[in-house]
């Protein structure tokens, strides 16, 4: 899910907005070069900051907060002396009200958040928020006692820079916010929510009404929140129950010795809870957003303004122990939620009373999960450098093998190493088979085809591999998905149809005419300016009809009558006008795609111009078609497993380089121009197959585009050629990261970069122009960065369950150290402070460990304290030169502890010289796939030793990766090469003995430390959040009587009743595909059916046949009865069936449509099966569109008459979910048989 846009920012007018971007520049630089354009700077909204650099501001409060307000207007009217007339001055006042979010957020108000949702990431992490309004922190008022006019002890220069804002981000473990059923009944006893079926959430919150919040408290639970309820607009809140003891050490004042201190309120004299320690977690970045997918994905380059919330606790201290010997510590899931604030300081008087309270409720704003890890694990910069490793052609890797390989086996790995992928392929007969397809992106260059590429159906383009006897399907497939991208698309094929229109309207005006001309009769010229011009032709004839001297051997009384030839035929497929057609077709074409913009100085009068997207067109329609074709060619829309057609090309954390192979494109692109098509016979006569001209006149307009200079940017239109993919958790979790590609531009001013883009979670794309009109013929310099505003922020340098130890940075307030040579030198390193005792220069400690002794329950990093120190370290260490100050801030800002606590912004150098100039190979070495390597992702632990029998069985096995979709065609790993001894991946840091040897196409610097009003980054050197839904669905399971569905027991009756299988999800599995649900009823005889009929042998007088919203039919794939026993039963001892017999056919969904259900009979298993399938064109659905406990596919069988019991029974029903890219197993469903229960509810 991509995050949301700049406020009242439109999107960008094209996918392609990188080179149309790119050229407005350019254009926008000639116009205030030359006067044209005044350039308006200076403004703190307006200025544009360079590429990679960012500001820090510690607040930015609007003009007014959220509440009532009165505006009061005042007239002073002047009158003469001694006209007392008017005893007062006129003036009015109007109230009015300003309002905002309280107890939910708006869609678009978080921008993003870390760690992501159902990432990992280390303990000392403080988890943040970056909302998409700079302003959004401070719209409510957070801290009354904080104002100046409440007798704050902060002071006013305090106010002036930091503001405490209403929200704060805080972790919590599972134990600290799960309520027991007793619990939370106590919790909801005053709510309307009393007595009803209510459950935590995953984030173990709490759904109610938001006007429970005035009557909710009691002697079990208080909360902030009572005044002013009836006046919010949001109809329901989330809210979480915090124990008091929690509560007191998140809001209590601490003194120089980290010791509760409580704060007197000034107002009322009574001990009160402390907020305004958040000032310092809230800031404001601004940042040139030029590089980075998401947030420059406009028209032009603006700046974002981001605010950002940074939680103050971190992640368990103490890891839980391992779940098997010699292993590493388990992960431990821990709840992230933005609570509101507000309010809390007038919970008095304060500590809470712990003996009477049991809980303390916080309204919950948004909130997610992640994995905390362990002690030394993994960081960022281990991940990056393994990536800076992985760099390599896009293709599968084939592991070595010892043996000599067959003639047939070195072919197909020839072809796996050239980017091909085995294929499901249907020939035109129905017969299913394999076949080798190729996507777009290939690992070398392809040389191109010269081929009249004008395909009516695309199997034309089907190339077969003589020595596989496999067919090759990339061209015609490619062909195939233009076309049916095009018909998709209605405004498209609206305007194509009147582009080709317009083009043979003219072509065959100009062919008649031509063809009258050419026939010499008297109409000459296709316009009006032709035949003004052929006025004189005209009257020159007219005067040789009157010379009778020339005419002796004409009648005098035919003398005015004009000899005129044979008159040919002007239909459009007439050999006279053929001849001219495909001429005038290619004139007509281009004229459709020009210009109505007259010539430039240096440019003839006679050249037709081609429209190009920056000039006014001849044609509105053929804007739609350039722009669509342009979009193809950039690869635009176009499906992921097309253009990857075996996963295994990319792995997990690795880079891929890749060349564009311009034949597929022109597939495609003949593909998408085939609508419409208006065949004209070819010259050679008409036994010849139609060709479509007008296709062919679109195609040369379109290269006329191409090769044509636009002359305000001096270059021609750009489009890719070579490109680069990375999938990597880095994506997913900065999704923003920064790409900085060098030279920016050609030689010729053209743009590099045209497109970059996130195509999935963990995928990021990169499409670059043509490298070899680069001036040094190669791409330069490529780097990775993390984005300034979605980068991590860490507790201190290292934190342990005794110890804490931070490294104080420097941060200067004033220019001019940027190239200090200590520049990234600590002013203070490693300093450290223990748990059991105190710093002996007796600095105020910055952590709290505990709330209670020995509890490691607190994990709160003292802000205030931590402030206060870093201050006066700064001041004593930067300001030795009192005529230089490098930090001249006169009291702590938030600002400073953003840039203290916020981690170093890694940046990743690629190596660029695997990419040749001159043919664009990749001559990166092949790496060997590691199957032991860390880097294969967790399956689901029920499926992580999975074993298989067969090759079908492995085929439908999951996919290595739980963040991404399956893609179609997708290769999966053999089974064989599972690793049994499975670790975690983020659990082992990469030493340097996981090298091979070869030199390293990486380099990782961390960057200086840069001052606190502009920093440059680049010069200082995804979600949807998913719900933890991993591992196999889960559905419950039951079998109730239709006719009283509250109840569980089958009613034992003579008579016939109708059966419910109810079928409910429960959760997990978001990445299954669902094909079909298969229920397995034994019977004891199904002798009464055949083949070739869905009905019993001997139906009943009468009966009519099943409806036809469901079907029935017998297995025609089970294996028929054995010949010595003609007729197999299941024996009368036999425990499992349910039905003796079953002749109604007929069953029918109970409520949910999107699935229908078939009756059939299987004479092999003795049953009576069900078949689920679901209405999709895929034939499948995804178990992530469920809602748990909500989505219900259940099926009623209709007329069932169960076996005969004398005491109660309870029968198993096997109910089997089929899913197309695992196996799975059955679901038992038990049917209980009682003799006793009533058949009416």
């Amino acid at each position: 899910m991509a995050p949301p846009r700049r406020r009242f920012a439109a999107p960008p007018s094209s996918p392609r907005y990188l080179a149309l971007r790119h050229g407005r520049a350019i254009i926008q630089a000639y116009e205030e070069r030359d006067g044209l354009r005044h350039y308006a700077g200076g403004d703190r909204r307006t200025e544009k900051l360079d590429e990679g650099c960012v500001k820090l501001r510690s607040a930015e409060v609007p003009g007014l907060t959220f509440g009532s307000y009165t505006i009061q207007a005042k007239q002073r009217i002047r009158v003469k002396k001694g006209d007392d007339s008017r005893k007062a001055d006129p003036s009015g006042t109007q109230d009015f009200e300003v309002k905002g979010p309280r107890f939910a957020l708006p869609e678009d108000a978080i921008y993003s958040n870390y760690p992501p949702p159902g990432h990992t990431e280390t303990l000392d992490v403080l988890p943040h928020v970056v909302f998409n309004d700079p302003e959004f922190p401070w719209e409510r008022v957070g801290s009354w006692d904080s104002e100046p006019s409440a007798g704050t002890p902060l002071g006013k220069e305090d106010w002036d820079r930091n503001r405490t804002p209403w929200l704060a981000v805080l972790t919590f473990t599972r134990e600290e916010l799960s309520l027991s059923p007793d619990e939370l009944t106590a919790v909801l006893a005053n709510t309307s929510l009393k007595g009803s079926t209510v459950a935590q959430t995953e984030t173990f919150g709490v759904d109610l009404p938001t006007e429970d919040l005035k009557k909710m408290e009691n002697d079990f639970l208080r909360i902030p929140y009572k005044d002013d309820i009836d006046s919010v607009s949001e109809p329901k809140t989330t809210m979480i129950f915090v124990k008091p003891t929690l509560f007191n050490s998140l809001f209590a004042n601490y003194d120089d010795k980290g010791s509760i201190s409580p704060r007197i309120g000034q107002k009322d004299k009574t001990p009160a809870p402390t907020v305004w320690q958040h000032r310092f977690l809230a800031h404001v970045r601004s940042m040139n957003p030029s590089g980075m997918a998401h947030a420059s994905a406009e028209d032009v380059v603006v700046n974002r303004d981001f605010s950002i919330v940074v939680g103050s606790r971190t992640g368990p201290l103490l890891p839980l122990p391992a779940t098997q010997p010699n292993k590493p510590p388990a992960t431990q899931i821990v709840s992230v939620h933005v609570v509101s604030i507000e309010g809390v300081e007038k919970m008095r008087p304060f500590p809470l009373d712990t003996a009477k309270l049991k809980r303390v409720g916080l309204v919950s704003l948004f909130s997610w999960t992640f994995e905390c890890l362990p002690p030394e694990s993994r960081t960022i910069a281990d991940q990056l450098s393994d990536l800076g490793l992985s760099s390599a052609p896009l293709c599968a890797t084939i592991p070595t093998s010892p043996a000599t390989p067959t003639p047939v086996e070195a072919r197909i790995q020839r072809r796996l190493e050239d980017g091909y992928a085995l294929t499901k392929y249907r020939v035109q007969t129905g017969e299913d088979t394999v076949g080798l397809y190729r996507g777009p992106l290939v690992p070398k260059a392809v040389p191109k085809r010269n081929w009249e590429l004008l395909s009516n159906s695309g199997t034309n383009l089907q190339i077969l591999d003589k020595e596989l006897g496999i067919m090759d399907i990339s061209y015609s497939t490619a062909w195939q998905l233009g076309r049916t991208m095009a018909l998709a698309n209605r405004a498209y094929t609206t305007a194509l149809t009147r582009v080709r229109r317009a083009i043979l309207n003219l072509a065959s005006d100009s062919a008649q005419f031509k063809s009258l001309e050419l026939a010499n009769i008297g109409i000459t010229g296709d316009s009006r300016e032709s035949l003004a011009l052929s006025l004189g032709k005209v009257l020159r004839e007219l005067r040789d009809l009157s010379s009778t001297h020339k005419k002796e051997d004409v009648d005098l009384n035919q003398h005015w009558f004009k000899q005129l030839g044979e008159i040919p035929s002007l239909s459009y497929d007439s050999p006279a006008v053929a001849y001219h057609v495909e001429d005038a077709l290619h004139t007509a074409a281009k004229l459709v795609a020009s210009t109505t913009d007259g010539p430039t100085e240096d440019e003839p009068l006679d050249v037709v111009r081609p429209y190009n997207e920056s000039n006014t067109p001849y044609s509105a329609d053929w804007v739609l078609v350039l722009r669509f074709v342009l979009d193809l060619y950039h690869l635009v829309a176009i499906p992921l497993h097309y253009l990857l057609p075996d996963m295994a090309q990319l792995p997990v954390e690795t880079m891929r380089y890749f060349v564009i192979d311009v034949n597929w494109v022109d597939a495609l692109i003949d593909g998408a121009l085939c609508l419409g098509n208006q065949g004209t016979l070819s010259l050679k006569g008409a036994d010849e197959q139609p060709q479509d001209l007008v296709r062919s006149s679109i195609k040369a307009a379109i290269c006329d585009y191409f090769e044509f200079v636009i002359k305000k940017l001096n270059y021609k239109p750009p489009v890719p050629k070579f490109g680069i993919f990375i999938r990597s958790q880095i994506i997913a979790k900065f999704p923003d990261l920064r790409l900085d590609a060098r030279p920016l531009q050609d030689k010729n001013g053209a743009p590099l970069l045209l497109r970059h883009d996130i195509i999935n979670k963990d995928l990021m794309a990169m499409f670059f122009g043509d490298v070899t009109t680069l001036s040094k013929g190669k791409l330069e310099a490529l780097t990775l960065t993390l984005p300034p505003h979605q980068q991590s922020f860490t507790a201190a340098r290292r934190v342990t369950s005794s110890e804490v130890e931070i490294s104080y940075k420097k941060i200067y307030t004033q220019p001019g150290h940027d190239d200090d040579d200590d520049r990234r030198v600590p002013i203070e390193a490693k300093l450290s402070w223990e748990k059991s005792k105190p710093r002996a220069d007796g600095r105020s400690p910055v952590f709290l460990w505990d709330s209670q002794a020995g509890a490691n329950d607190a994990r709160i990093v003292l802000v205030e304290n931590f402030a206060k120190d870093l201050y006066k370290s700064l001041q004593a260490k930067l300001n030795l030169d009192p005529k230089n100050p490098g930090f001249d801030e006169i009291c702590p800002t938030a600002a400073m502890m953003a840039f203290q606590l916020n981690v170093a912004a890694w940046q990743l150098y690629v190596n660029t010289t695997g990419i040749s100039p001159s043919n664009h190979l990749l001559t990166y070495p092949r790496r060997v796939l590691n199957l032991a390597a860390p880097q294969v992702p967790r399956w689901p632990s029920k499926r992580q030793h999975a074993a298989f029998s067969n090759f079908e069985e492995s085929k439908r096995a999951p996919g290595l990766r739980l963040t991404m979709r399956p893609a179609y065609h997708q290769r999966l790993l053999p089974t064989e090469l599972i690793m049994e001894d499975f670790q975690n991946p983020d659990l082992h840091r990469r030493t340097k003995d996981d090298d091979d040897g070869s030199s390293q196409p990486w380099s990782l610097v961390e960057p200086p430390s840069p001052r606190l009003s502009i920093t440059s980054l680049s010069s200082c050197s995804e979600l949807e959040p998913p719900q933890m839904m991993t591992g196999t669905p889960e559905f419950e399971c039951t079998t109730r009587p239709a006719a009283n569905p509250a109840s569980l027991d089958i009613p034992v009756t003579s008579k016939k009743q109708d059966l419910v299988f109810s079928i409910i999800y429960q959760g997990k599995g978001n990445d299954f595909l669902l094909s079909s649900i298969v229920i397995t009823i034994k019977m004891l005889n199904v002798n009464g059916f055949t083949n070739s009929t869905a009905a019993p042998k001997n139906p009943q007088p009468g009966r009519s046949s099943p409806p036809t919203h469901a079907s029935s039919s017998v297995d025609l794939d089970a294996n028929p009865p054995p010949p010595n026993d003609p007729n197999p039963t299941p024996s009368a001892d036999s425990d499992d069936w349910l039905f003796e017999t079953y002749e109604e056919n007929r069953a029918f969904m109970v409520s949910n449509v999107r699935f229908n259900v078939r009756v059939t009979y299987s004479v092999k298993d003795s049953a009576l099966k069900l078949l689920l399938v679901p209405r999709s064109m895929s034939g499948w659905v995804r178990a992530k569109e469920f809602k748990p406990g909500v989505t219900d596919m259940s099926v009623c069988l209709v007329g069932c008459r169960v076996r005969q019991v004398a005491q109660d029974k309870d029968v198993v029903v096997a109910v089997t979910p089929v899913y197309t890219n695992s196996p799975s197993d059955d679901i038992p469903c038990v049917v209980r048989l009682r003799p006793g229960a009533s058949l009416e509810g």
